[in-house]
């Protein structure tokens, strides 16, 4: 016992075991009564060093509660160097140990950082009831721990409960300057008062912010008091963007400490908006006129407009009504930002009909001259809308005098600058697909061009078919359509009654049998390749020259080589079959530097496939 007392005689802690367990045992005898050495080393001595013993376990695994820890040190808390020298004593009272013992430092810092937590409660407690108030489901538990600081329940929590992440939660609220303090007070004050969430009801995300302000501004006139209103407002409203309108409902800690940032960069730019806010709250009323003047229909127009140009996908297709209207063939899909880079399998888009995009149109028309914010948004969809609806006229035109090019045609264009491919265009009859990967409203204008051509040249086409074949007169161009669409299914097998009915007026008693031998026998002319060689054997077809050869000129220049080395070599190929990659990169491995047999092969090539396609027009 005295070797263990002289160990444990400098402990505070032991000191105070002994002094506690010494006035328990004083109490249970008479007041005269003299200790011998044996009582006090049972009846004081080891209850004491057994209770010092346990605070040592708990603290060398840190299981020690928050409350023991300031029941027992009361006195050393915010000592560092009595703390060390304490937990050293302890250590020593073991016996001796070889090594040196780590969990007195963890021990020490952990007790600091408890300590230090007393500095944050409250701002603890702002953020906790603003992310209450703004209904935020993440994961706020460390914070939400934090604000019960000063209870009992928080006192039962191990000295383990200091974690790292703990830390990092109290490091973020530490460095929350006074100025932002106060605006997220502010903020709490305007939640508790409805005002915040009557605010996501009129303004749905930031995007909408400046052209609400453009529209109070018109409100507001000359008036120097309500021009400050809008000011006012305009200020709060940017400032608590990031936590009002910006974070999901899932959103945590992390994110509104990110959030906290966007606050923190505005508040050192203008120090009063803790009462810009007050006063805007406070003019609730007058910006609810503001926003009953102008309905909602401004702001989510333009935010409408600005989704669509940045990720809209315009459609046009064949319509499934014979007779149809251009809404039955335009319509167009918008995606969410994070789509863009999904499959088009995964993608889930809010769809719009061409009514839908015309009552946008009409809404976006009637105040692009009213608002300066958004306007040139507005401009741009209301070209591309304009573009499209004319490509969709010219499609049916097309369709309705029997152009069977575009009996299967579908185009997709994507709205987004930032794409490489702007329009993907399927013409489904003859198995092509074009890419376009020009300046989106200059391909749109092209596209207009070439079907206004197109167009043009199909009508000549029919007027000289007609004065040839006379039989032609005897239907109409939709008839003519639709005999075209019917017989690019006798192929596969399909007669409809419907077509033997239409043609029975040129042969009475005409069959089955009849038409797939005349179609057969349309089908010959022109050949379906051409011979690429004088006296070779080996052909190529028109399918070639449209899918395969365009594909290997594109993986040669991928490798480094000019179009026209890929040009010269699919040439000089072209008596073998089949064509090969390798063999197109060993001609240009071995002939690519041949600047005049190069210029050769590559101009014949162009020669041959321009003459090739000509032949292979049937209209």
């Amino acid at each position: 016992m005295m070797q263990k007392l002289y160990v444990v005689e400098g402990s505070h802690c032991f000191r105070k075991l002994w002094k506690m367990r010494a006035e328990q045992t004083k109490a249970t005898i008479p007041e005269a009564q003299v200790f011998a050495v044996e009582d006090v080393q049972e009846k004081i001595y080891k209850p004491a060093i057994a209770d010092f013993q346990k605070t040592y376990l708990s603290l060398k695994d840190f299981s020690i509660t928050l409350g023991t820890v300031q029941s027992q040190f009361e006195k050393l808390l915010g000592e560092k160097d009595q703390l060390l020298e304490e937990f050293k004593i302890m250590e020593d009272s073991e016996g001796p140990r070889g090594g040196k013992a780590c969990w007195i430092a963890g021990a020490v810092e952990r007790i600091e950082n408890y300590l230090t937590l007393s500095k944050v409660v409250n701002t603890a407690k702002v953020i906790d009831a603003l992310r209450q108030m703004l209904r935020l489901e993440g994961d706020f538990q460390i914070l939400s721990d934090l604000t019960k600081y000063e209870e009992q329940e928080f006192k039962k929590k191990r000295l383990d409960f200091m974690t790292q992440d703990l830390m990092k939660v109290k490091e973020s609220l530490s460095d929350i300057p006074q100025g932002v303090l106060d605006f997220l007070r502010e903020l709490l004050e305007c939640a508790k008062k409805g005002f915040t969430s009557w605010i996501k009801t009129i303004i749905k995300d930031k995007t909408e912010i400046p052209v609400f302000m453009e529209l109070a501004s018109i409100s507001a006139g000359e008036n120097d008091m309500d021009i400050n209103r809008v000011k006012f407002f305009r200020d709060a409203m940017a400032a608590s963007a990031p936590t009002v309108l910006d974070l999901s409902p899932t959103a945590g800690f992390d994110q509104f400490s990110a959030a906290l940032s966007l606050i923190r960069e505005a508040i050192v730019k203008d120090s009063k908006l803790p009462k810009k806010l007050k006063v805007s709250c406070d003019n609730r009323e007058w910006i609810q006129m503001v926003h009953d003047s102008h309905s909602s229909v401004e702001p989510s127009s333009i935010s409408q407009a600005r989704s669509i140009n940045s990720n809209g996908i315009f459609t046009i297709l064949a319509p499934v009504k014979f007779k149809a209207m251009l809404e039955d063939c335009v319509s167009l899909r918008l995606l969410n930002d994070s789509e863009e880079s999904t499959s088009p399998a995964d993608q889930k888009a809010k769809k719009y009909s061409l009514s839908q995009l015309t009552e946008l149109q009409n809404k976006l028309m009637l105040i692009a001259t009213k608002v300066e914010q958004g306007r040139e948004e507005a401009n741009r969809f209301l070209e591309i809308l304009e573009k499209v609806e004319r490509i969709g006229k010219l499609y049916l035109e097309l369709l309705s005098i029997g152009n069977i090019l575009f009996i299967d045609w579908k185009a997709d264009i994507y709205c987004n600058p930032q794409r490489r491919v702007k329009v993907y265009t399927e013409f489904g009859i003859a198995g092509i697909l074009v890419q376009s990967t020009r300046p989106f409203l200059e391909e749109l204008d092209s596209f207009s061009k070439v079907m206004e051509h197109c167009l043009a040249e199909w009508k000549k086409y029919l007027e000289t078919q007609r004065d040839t074949y006379y039989h032609l007169n005897l239907f109409t161009a939709h008839q003519l359509f639709y005999l075209c669409s019917q017989l690019a299914r006798v192929q596969k097998g399909i007669v409809e009654p419907q077509v033997l009915i239409m043609l029975s007026v040129i042969k009475h008693d005409i069959k089955e049998g009849d038409i797939k031998k005349a179609l057969g026998e349309a089908l010959m002319t022109p050949l379906d390749s051409v011979n690429t060689w004088a006296g070779g054997e080996k052909s190529v077809t028109w399918h070639d020259y449209i899918i395969p050869f365009p594909q290997f000129i594109k993986s040669l220049a991928e490798s480094g080589y000019d179009e026209s080395v890929a040009k010269a070599a699919l040439q000089s190929c072209l008596s073998s079959s089949p064509i090969t990659e390798q063999m197109l990169m060993d001609f240009a491995f071995e002939q690519g530097d041949n600047k005049e047999l190069v210029e050769k092969l590559s101009k014949f090539y162009e020669e041959m496939r321009e003459t090739f396609l000509q032949k292979r027009r049937k209209f």
